[in-house]
């Protein structure tokens, strides 16, 4: 759980930083897992086995179509949902990622 927990999101493109425009399936909530997870891979691959490898590649379901195959995995992404909705205790920040006061737009 452990380092599934610290590698599901390493991925090198953060989401708040990409101003441009791609195709809705390619937007960071759909890719993002496939991307951490060949990251892992190709760093760590002694640390990364069948079930870290399904842990960090399905923790955005239901955005990816993978199905989570363990308890693990389900607990992985539960946990991320959960930790997701701190946008809801903190409006501010849903709304610069948003970019809705413009303050995130480059010029």
């Amino acid at each position: 759980m452990a380092i599934a927990g610290l590698l599901h999101d390493f991925y090198d493109k953060p989401w708040q930083d990409t101003f441009e425009k791609t195709p809705f399936f390619q937007k960071h909530g759909f890719v993002h897992a496939e991307q951490a997870r060949k990251n892992a891979k190709k760093h760590f691959p002694d640390l990364v086995n069948e079930k870290i490898e399904d842990m960090i590649k399905t923790h955005m379901f239901p955005l990816n179509r993978s199905l989570p195959k363990y308890k693990e995995s389900w607990l992985l992404t539960l946990v991320d949902k959960a930790d997701s909705m701190d946008f809801l205790l903190h409006p501010l920040l849903l709304l610069k990622c948003v970019r809705i006061n413009g303050k995130n737009k480059k010029n």
